[in-house]
């Protein structure tokens, strides 16, 4: 009877280790982390993302190379990637950020210089700050020192801060699709997405963005939170690279590249 109890204590204790195995998040050494070239100055790298059993899809582009960015909206208030993406002809476009129950930003969004939404005090903690292919990202309450920029958009939180710091200090246990914007240590332009299945806590991705790339992270040193849920979509239309990561309901506005 010992040796029975015996042996069931150790096929327990090795079905945890195998569940503990499964149930840790994806560890990715920088020797398995790679780049594929897509288009001049434009890098891309898809990866497995995911608990227990759930595996889900985490998309990074990354831009090497000064591209024009901006923010798009149409002259309604609801609109889709699909739709900007035949209007603009963005080479890459992902959603923008928060809106209310119409559809109606909920921060600050500034278009070419033409306000449409004033900065909300109350609101995210976050500004992304666009002047064709530069990119600042800073607290809201830096917002005298670039209220000039002609594209601002507020938005939130900030996943990583100021040299690379950690943006998001414990786990709420959160889990849904997220879409950022960072600026990496090597001053590229980082663009990641999580997909429903991969659905990563926001201290989870802020703890992937601001590890260095020897730990299996990107190496940013400034990282934006954009709309997450059911409007985080991706879509990529170049000549070597399609992919569409479709949102699940209509959104206010999004960022392209071209």
């Amino acid at each position: 009877m010992l040796k029975f109890f015996f042996s069931l204590l150790i096929s327990t204790l090795t079905v945890l280790s195998v569940l503990a195995s499964v149930y840790s998040e994806n560890k990715v050494s920088s020797k398995e982390i790679k780049w594929d070239k897509i288009y001049d100055g434009i890098s891309f790298m898809e990866r497995d993302y995911g608990k227990w059993f759930k595996k889900g899809k985490l998309y990074a582009i990354k831009l090497s190379k000064p591209r024009k960015i901006k923010f798009l909206k149409n002259t309604k208030d609801h609109t889709s990637l699909d739709e900007l993406e035949k209007k603009y002809k963005s080479l890459i476009i992902i959603n923008g950020s928060y809106f209310d129950e119409k559809y109606k930003p909920v921060g600050l969004l500034k278009i070419d210089d033409k306000i449409i939404k004033d900065k909300n005090d109350l609101g995210s903690s976050g500004i992304l700050a666009i002047k064709d292919s530069e990119v600042n990202i800073f607290n809201k309450k830096e917002y005298a020192k670039y209220k000039n920029f002609p594209n601002l958009m507020q938005n939130g939180p900030l996943l990583v801060e100021e040299n690379g710091k950690q943006g998001i200090y414990s786990d709420d246990h959160e889990y849904t699709s997220r879409t950022t914007i960072g600026i990496t240590k090597k001053d590229e332009i980082l663009i990641v997405i999580a997909d429903r299945a991969a659905s990563p806590s926001l201290w989870e991705i802020s703890q992937l963005l601001s590890k260095n790339e020897n730990e299996g992270g990107f190496n940013c040193r400034k990282v934006i939170n954009l709309d997450g849920g059911s409007s985080t979509g991706l879509r990529i239309n170049l000549p070597n690279k399609k992919l569409v990561v479709e949102e699940n309901d209509f959104i206010n506005n999004a960022i392209g590249v071209f």
